[in-house]
């Protein structure tokens, strides 16, 4: 009978043979080997991903712009922390034309037409994934976003006099609306060195008032990475 205890682990081989013949005892010899390999081998792994776990997150800022829907532009602080988790607080700004302008609206000489602008802060959790190479990863991110979105309404004919004028042939108001939504983002981050690096991805803000989806470019600022590659961390 052969009985095996390893540290942290606990693997029991028991067999029951003639240790006076010669094959047999060479497969225990075997066996006994290849479990100690198995040991070895799993708590090294363990070790490994508890090393990992332990190091220090990656906290980095991220400002773009995108383009879709809406002209944006965001700022977000990123943390990435045991290893392949994310978590990130933003703050996005977003226009377009607004869709309650007449048909017939002419801006005065110094705007355009009136926009409809949304602000609003966010927090996400997501995943990182790593690439084959420091210099790239993927990340998807989602949460919760909240937020003021600002229409212009009651457009009214202007009435001017004389011959010249430079100011629009409407006046309106604006109406305040706070809005709630749900952020979605994928992401390609290349970082370029452990300060610096930029992404591509796309982004969508969901809510009932008016929802924005586009594609983005930023850069990041901070701890981007670590020393070694992060697909080895």
């Amino acid at each position: 009978m052969v009985i095996i205890f390893y540290p942290g682990n606990c693997y029991i081989y028991i067999g029951y043979h003639l240790i006076s013949h010669k094959p047999v005892m060479r497969s225990i010899l075997i066996s006994v080997s290849l479990i100690c390999c198995f040991c070895f081998a799993h708590a090294q792994t363990d070790t490994i991903q508890k090393q990992a776990t332990k190091r220090p997150p990656l906290i980095y800022l991220e400002t773009g712009v995108g383009f879709g829907t809406h002209t944006s532009g965001f700022v977000d602080i990123n943390c990435i922390f045991q290893r392949n988790n994310i978590i990130s607080f933003y703050y996005l700004t977003s226009g377009h034309t607004s869709p309650t302008v007449p048909a017939d609206y002419v801006p005065d000489i110094f705007n355009n037409k009136p926009w409809q602008t949304i602000s609003m802060m966010g927090l996400t959790y997501g995943k990182v994934f790593y690439a084959h190479s420091p210099l790239l990863r993927y990340v998807i991110k989602g949460g919760l976003s909240a937020g003021n979105i600002t229409t212009p309404e009651n457009f009214v004919p202007a009435t001017h006099s004389g011959w010249f004028n430079l100011s629009s042939n409407y006046t309106y108001s604006k109406h305040d609306q706070f809005a709630a939504g749900i952020i979605i983002n994928p992401e390609i981050e290349f970082t370029l060195s452990r300060h610096f690096g930029f992404t591509f991805g796309a982004f969508s803000n969901i809510n009932p008032v008016n929802s924005v989806f586009g594609f983005e470019v930023s850069m990041l600022f901070g701890k981007v990475r670590n020393k070694r590659t992060d697909y080895r961390q």
